[in-house]
C-alpha cells in the first residue's frame, strides 16, 4: 500500500513539473509573440499637427527629425524590433520620424534664444524613452519657423519659369480657341474633305476636329494596328498607376503595419514581377511599331539618311516637347507654391533651380546628379 502511494505520488509530481515547464514554456511563447505584436504596430511616423502648431503659437517652430533608436542587447523590445526589421518586407521599426511643435514641448521657447538642436534632443529623448524604454539620436532635422512660412525668396530661376508657364499656358489656350472657332465657321461655309478645310495649325489644335480623330478608325487595312496600339496605350495606364502609388511607401502613414500585411501576401512577389513585365511589354510594342512605322515610310525610298533621321527627330519634338514643356515649367514655378507643412519639404527638388537643363534635354551632363 505504501509503495503504491509512493508511486502514485511521484507521478503527480512529475506530472505538475511537466505542466509547470509547459507554461513557462508557453508563457515565453506568448510574450514573444506579444512583443513582435507590439513591433508591428509602432508607429514609425509621430507628426504633432501643424495647422494646430501654426495657428496657436503665432513664433510657431515646427521640426520634423528622424530619430535612430540605439542598440541595447538586454533589452527584449530591441531585440525584437531588430528581428522584425531585417526583413525586406518591412518597414524599418529602427528608425522614428517625429514632426514636433516645439512649443508643445515648451510654451515659452524661443528659436531667436534657443538652441533648437539641444531643445529637440532633450524633448524628444524623453518622449521616445517613455513609449519603448530605449534611448535614440537625432539623425536628421528640418525646421519651419514662422520667418520661414512668411518669407517669400523665390530666385529669378523660378520668377522666369512662372512666367514662361503664364506665357505658355495663355498661348496654348488661345490657339485652341481661335483654331477651333476657325475650323467651325469653315465647316458652317464650306463642305470639304476633313483633312484638307483649313490650315495645319487649325487641323492641329481645333477641338472640333481632334475629337473627331479619336473614334475614326483607320481604313486602310495594310496598317490596322489599332489593337496593338490599344494592349500599348493599356500597358502605358497600369505602368502609371504602378508609379503613382510609390509615394505611399515614402510619406507618413499611420497605419504602416495594413501595407506591411499587403507585403506578405502570396500575390504581391507576383504583383511585382508582372509590374517589371508590363513596362517591358509597353517598350516592346513601342518599338514594334516604331518600325513598322519607319519601314512604311521608306520602302520607297532605297536608303536612309541623316535628313531622314532629322526629320524623325523634329516629329518626335513636335509631339512631346509642348506637353513637356508645360509640366517642367508648373512644376519648378507654380507647385511648389500648393503644398504647405512638413510633409511637402520631405524632399529636396532640384527642377525649382535646374528646370532649364530639362528643358534643353541636357539635365545628364549639367548637373547629373541633380535632375
Amino acid at each position: 500500500m505504501d509503495s503504491c502511494a509512493q508511486l502514485y505520488t511521484g507521478w503527480i509530481y512529475v506530472s505538475l513539473v511537466c505542466l509547470l515547464t509547459t507554461s513557462v514554456k508557453a508563457y515565453d511563447e506568448f510574450k514573444l509573440d506579444n512583443a513582435g505584436f507590439g513591433v508591428e504596430l509602432m508607429q514609425i511616423y509621430q507628426y504633432d499637427d501643424f495647422d494646430d502648431c501654426r495657428r496657436v503659437y503665432p513664433g510657431f517652430v515646427y521640426c520634423t527629425v528622424q530619430l535612430r533608436l540605439l542598440p541595447d542587447a538586454a533589452s527584449a523590445l530591441w531585440n525584437s524590433i531588430q528581428k522584425y526589421s531585417a526583413s525586406p518586407r518591412h518597414f524599418d521599426r529602427r528608425t522614428i520620424e517625429v514632426g514636433s511643435c516645439l512649443q508643445e514641448c515648451s510654451p515659452s521657447f524661443d528659436m531667436t534664444t534657443g538652441n533648437v538642436t539641444a531643445f529637440l534632443y532633450t524633448c524628444l529623448q524623453a518622449k521616445i524613452w517613455s513609449q519603448y524604454q530605449l534611448n535614440s539620436s537625432i539623425v536628421l532635422a528640418r525646421c519651419k519657423s514662422a520667418a520661414d512660412a512668411n518669407a517669400t525668396n523665390e530666385s529669378w530661376m523660378t520668377v522666369v519659369a512662372g512666367s514662361a508657364f503664364i506665357a505658355w499656358t495663355v498661348g496654348a489656350l488661345l490657339l485652341v480657341i481661335w483654331a477651333t472657332i476657325s475650323d467651325i465657321g469653315n465647316a458652317s461655309r464650306v463642305v470639304k474633305k476633313i483633312n484638307v478645310s483649313s490650315s495645319v495649325i487649325v487641323r492641329s489644335f481645333s477641338i472640333r476636329r481632334n475629337l473627331s480623330n479619336l473614334i475614326m478608325s483607320d481604313e486602310r487595312a495594310e496598317l490596322n494596328l489599332g489593337h496593338l496600339n490599344g494592349i500599348r496605350a493599356i500597358t502605358m495606364m497600369i505602368t502609371l498607376l504602378s508609379h503613382s502609388s510609390i509615394p505611399l511607401i515614402r510619406m507618413p502613414l499611420k497605419n504602416v503595419d495594413q501595407l506591411e500585411a499587403q507585403f506578405d501576401q502570396s500575390w504581391f512577389p507576383l504583383a511585382m514581377a508582372g509590374n517589371t513585365y508590363t513596362v517591358q511589354l509597353f517598350f516592346v510594342i513601342g518599338g514594334l511599331l516604331l518600325v513598322v512605322n519607319v519601314l512604311q515610310q521608306t520602302k520607297e525610298s532605297s536608303t536612309v539618311g541623316m535628313p531622314y533621321f532629322m526629320d524623325r527627330v523634329k516629329n518626335r519634338l513636335i509631339r512631346i516637347f509642348p506637353t513637356y514643356m508645360f509640366v517642367i515649367l508648373f512644376h519648378s514655378s507654380w507647385y511648389p507654391r500648393l503644398y504647405d507643412g512638413p510633409v511637402g519639404d520631405r524632399f529636396k527638388d532640384h527642377c525649382v533651380k535646374n528646370w532649364w537643363t530639362n528643358l534643353l534635354f541636357v539635365n545628364n551632363y549639367i548637373h547629373p546628379s541633380e535632375p
